[in-house]
């Protein structure tokens, strides 16, 4: 029998990983909603400057080269120099509550979640793919990458953007066409960068998921030698996820091919990784295998109000939302779209998903 929440309206996912969080007031409500709105507003009407906006993506795109990222190789990153945090913003996915008709309350999210990092001045920030809610040649793609450009436009420039494509800036089956437009927007789509003398392997999860002829064979080479570099402390990054709860589940809409599964957690295992952090899902979950956990993050744009465990959701081929939701389907707002906040620490790494409503202040007041 499938295992159903405790209640329709509730998020299986959601509650899987995230802490429990005292009553909200209804004037803290209020204020949180007011600024989400009041952020959206200076993303729709107080545009950012075209120099600046053009400038920003000039240089993120200039960085990124050879899939690595300037100024964060081994020779400024590779020593390590003390904790640190960084954050991950999953599924921005502009145009997903609304089905491509309009994007407001996910801009509204990421407008919150960009003050929130600016303000916490971590060290970096990953969005971990399905950027835009538009597949490739839908007629509102160039509005919603226009609309998630200028939010991340308005990051603190010290603050490096790491960018991850998803199933939704490539397509289910990519094309070679698909993938050449995701780099000539945002750069390289799999990267090998260092920070704090950490190793992140960030890898393309759709030329995983489904083969795109030469590009395929080249990733998983790839992501071989990348796997291969000596450090001390590695930590993985795709917007798919190998598998959510067994190592050996069925292949679905939210997990990896076996074969190519068992050879990437290969190559993980031995280059010693430790986390792995991945979107897709919409909600929150976390897998084990050996010493290396495995972490789903919900969206910072709308979060599916799923009824199923994750695991029983992510084998499936295809949800079908009138069985494997409550009500309401999908929800953004500041109570339920959110953040990751990791620190890593000389012994391994912490993190906690924070909805938006209750990031705190100080990175220093994240408690994990």
């Amino acid at each position: 029998m499938k295992r159903r929440a405790a209640t329709a309206g509730s998020s299986a996912l959601s509650r899987a990983a995230a802490q429990p969080r005292p009553q909200m007031s209804s004037t803290k409500r209020r204020a949180i909603i007011g600024a989400a709105a009041a952020a959206v507003v200076i993303f729709t009407a107080l545009r950012l400057p075209e120099t600046r906006h053009d400038v920003y993506w000039d240089n993120h795109r200039a960085r990124t080269r050879n899939h690595t990222i300037a100024g964060l190789g081994p020779a400024e990153e590779g020593t390590w120099r003390g904790s640190f945090h960084f954050v991950q913003l999953a599924d921005p996915q502009l145009g997903m509550l609304h089905r491509d008709a309009s994007w407001r309350e996910e801009l509204a999210m990421l407008a919150l979640a960009v003050e929130h990092v600016n303000r916490l001045k971590p060290r970096f920030v990953v969005v971990s793919g399905d950027l835009i809610n538009g597949f490739p040649g839908k007629p509102a793609v160039p509005d919603q990458v226009e609309a998630f450009e200028r939010a991340l436009a308005r990051l603190e420039p010290s603050i490096p953007l790491v960018l991850e494509p998803g199933n939704h800036d490539l397509g289910q089956k990519p094309t070679e066409a698909a993938v050449r437009e995701y780099q000539k927007r945002f750069g390289d789509d799999y990267l090998r960068f260092w920070v704090g003398g950490v190793l992140f392997v960030s890898l393309n999860s759709q030329l995983i998921k489904a083969a795109v002829a030469a590009r395929s064979a080249a990733h998983a080479s790839w992501a071989a030698e990348a796997f291969g570099t000596r450090a001390e402390r590695v930590v993985v990054l795709s917007h798919i996820c190998p598998y959510v709860g067994a190592p050996d589940e069925a292949e679905g809409w939210a997990n990896w091919p076996l074969p190519a599964r068992r050879a990437v957690l290969a190559h993980a295992t031995r280059a010693g990784a430790r986390l792995w952090l991945c979107g897709h899902l919409h909600g929150n979950a976390v897998a084990r295998h050996g010493r290396l956990e495995i972490v789903t993050s919900s969206a910072v744009g709308s979060m599916v109000n799923w009824t199923l465990t994750p695991a029983e959701i992510a084998v499936m081929s295809k949800p079908d939302f009138r069985t494997t939701v409550g009500r309401p389907s999908v929800v953004a707002g500041p109570e339920s779209s959110g953040l990751r906040v990791v620190r890593v620490d000389e012994g391994g790494f912490r993190h906690r998903w924070y909805p938006l409503a209750d990031v705190p202040v100080r990175l220093d007041d994240c408690k994990m």
